[in-house]
């Protein structure tokens, strides 16, 4: 994931956001946006995040998601809209679906085959739009090359292809069945759990049915 620039900024409502539903004649527009339940930014006041940097895995966050209305809010509260940046009429809920469907799509497909990731006509995902671009590099000053998204969405499709690239395997949780790495900046090949404390919750479980 070296060639990844997790400096890539996105801006994201201040207030956070929410699922509000558009009403109208099927087909028509209301004020520039179809009918429908959108996620939409509460206030038209943005701040600058930085959401690759301190989430290597965003992909997989993306894709755990159940997309719920309040879910999917929540995510954008944090991180922001997938494409749409400050676009004050949200992005629809339905767009939302669709796309953690096809990361879902992505990362089961990664479990059993990752060969089948690769760019052809019937390719499970493709990287979003994105720039190459030369940067400085501290602290020697140093110019390297990294790929920069143009969205959010783009971001975590980046992140997926270059995990998948550097030869991490991808597993579910024996606790709580959500996804985790294995390989080089992921957890050992042994591991079993997303984190520590799924794998005491799972002993401490054990343990409860054996007292029985």
């Amino acid at each position: 994931m070296a060639l990844l620039d997790v400096s890539f900024p996105w801006r994201v409502c201040a207030a956070g956001y929410e699922a509000i539903t558009r009403k109208g004649k099927e087909g028509t527009l209301i004020e520039g946006a179809a009918p429908g339940v959108y996620i939409a930014p509460k206030r038209k006041r943005w701040r600058a995040k930085y959401p690759l940097q301190f989430n290597t895995a965003l992909y997989r966050i993306f894709a755990n998601l159940d997309g719920t209305a309040e879910a999917c809010a929540g995510f954008a509260s944090r991180y922001g809209l997938l494409t749409g940046e400050t676009d004050p009429e949200g992005e629809p809920l339905a767009y939302w679906q669709r796309q953690i469907a096809k990361m879902q799509k992505a990362t089961a497909a990664w479990e059993v085959d990752p060969t089948t990731l690769a760019f052809d006509d019937k390719a499970e995902i493709k990287v979003g739009e994105c720039d190459a671009v030369l940067r400085l590099l501290p602290p020697d000053g140093r110019l390297a090359l990294r790929v920069r998204p143009r969205t959010l969405l783009a971001g975590m499709q980046i992140q997926l292809a270059a995990a998948v690239a550097d030869g991490l395997e991808i597993r579910r949780c024996d606790q709580c069945s959500q996804l985790f790495e294995v390989g080089p900046g992921g957890r050992r090949s042994q591991s079993k759990f997303c984190s520590k404390q799924c794998q005491i919750n799972f002993n401490n479980a054990k343990k409860h049915r054996r007292a029985k």
